[in-house]
Formats: C-alpha cells, structure tokens, sequence
C-alpha cells in the first residue's frame, strides 16, 4: 500500500498560522520592554503607551480594510467569494 503524504495546502496553512501567532506576540510583547525603552527615550511611560495603544487601535481598524481591498484585487473567481468578514 502506498504511503500517503500530507497535502501541501496543510504546510501553507501550518506556516501562516506559525507566523501570524509568532506576528502576534512580537505586536503584543511591549510590556516586558517598556521601561528599558521608555528610560532610553526619555518619555514617560504614559505617552508611549498611547503610542502602542494608537498603533494597536489603527491595526484592527485597516486590517479589515486591507482584507477587502485584497479580495477586491484577486483575480481569482473564488477569492472574490470569499467574505470579506468572518
């Protein structure tokens, strides 16, 4: 009996989900580093946290945006079906 291999669209799933949870923790991982960032920038630690709260705000607010623009651009027919929200 033949040995069945895993189907390549697994690998790609496998990797974008490797890489959007590893996306995700760089993103998400200010804490540990803001006092050591905040003292060689010479901010205090209210400011800077704006700055990362603003950046995480306009994140989520274009990401759907991009995902639309994307599924508007592709030019294959079964992307354009794809919903733009989940």
């Amino acid at each position: 009996m033949r040995e069945r291999s895993i189907f390549y669209g697994w690998w790609v799933v496998g990797a974008f989900s490797v890489t959007t949870f590893m996306s995700t923790g760089v993103r998400h991982a200010v804490g540990p580093f803001l006092k050591p960032i905040v003292a060689d920038l010479g901010l205090d630690r209210a400011s800077f946290s704006a700055v990362i709260a603003l950046s995480l705000f306009l994140y989520g607010v274009f990401m759907p945006l991009a995902g639309m623009a994307s599924t508007a651009s592709a030019s294959a027919p079964s992307a354009r079906r794809a919903p733009c929200c989940s």
